[in-house]
C-alpha cells in the first residue's frame, strides 16, 4: 500500500506543479516557468514508473485515485518553490520507507527504483534550494 500512497503524493506534486507553473508570475518568470513545467512533467512519469511497478507486483489489483477538487491559494514564486520542496521532502521519505522496506524483504527490483527515484528528488529539491538563497 506504500507504493499506492507514493503513486498519489507523485500525482499531488505534479499537480501542484502544474498549478505553479500557469501562476508564476514577476521577474522570475522565465526560470521559474521552465523549471516548473519540467517538476510536472518528471512528477508524472515518476507516478507512471512506481504506478507500473505496483502492478507488476500486484497484477489483479487497481489504484484507486480520489481527489482532484484540491484548491490552491495565490502564492507567491518564494512560498511556491517553498512548497514543492515541502512536497518533495515527503516524498523522499516515503520512498526511504519503501526502500528499507524492500531492502529488508530482498526486493532488488523495486529497492533500485527507490534509488533512482530519489536522486531525482534530491536533484530537483538542490535546484529549488538554490533558487531560494
Amino acid at each position: 500500500m506504500a507504493m499506492v500512497e507514493l503513486v498519489r503524493s507523485w500525482i499531488a506534486l505534479r499537480d501542484f506543479a502544474h498549478f505553479a507553473h500557469i501562476n508564476v508570475q514577476g521577474g522570475h518568470f522565465f526560470t521559474l516557468h521552465k523549471q516548473f513545467k519540467k517538476l510536472y512533467e518528471g512528477a508524472l512519469d515518476q507516478a507512471d514508473t512506481i504506478a507500473e511497478r505496483y502492478r507488476q507486483l500486484n497484477p489483479d489489483s487497481v489504484i484507486q485515485m480520489t481527489g482532484g477538487d484540491r484548491t490552491y491559494l495565490e502564492m507567491s514564486d518564494r512560498q511556491l518553490v517553498q512548497e514543492i520542496i515541502t512536497q518533495l521532502s515527503s516524498i523522499r521519505q516515503q520512498q526511504n520507507a519503501i526502500w528499507a522496506n524492500t531492502n529488508a524483504t530482498g526486493d532488488y527490483v523495486t529497492n533500485d527504483l527507490m534509488v533512482q527515484c530519489s536522486k531525482y528528488v534530491d536533484f530537483v529539491m538542490w535546484q529549488f534550494n538554490e533558487f531560494l538563497k
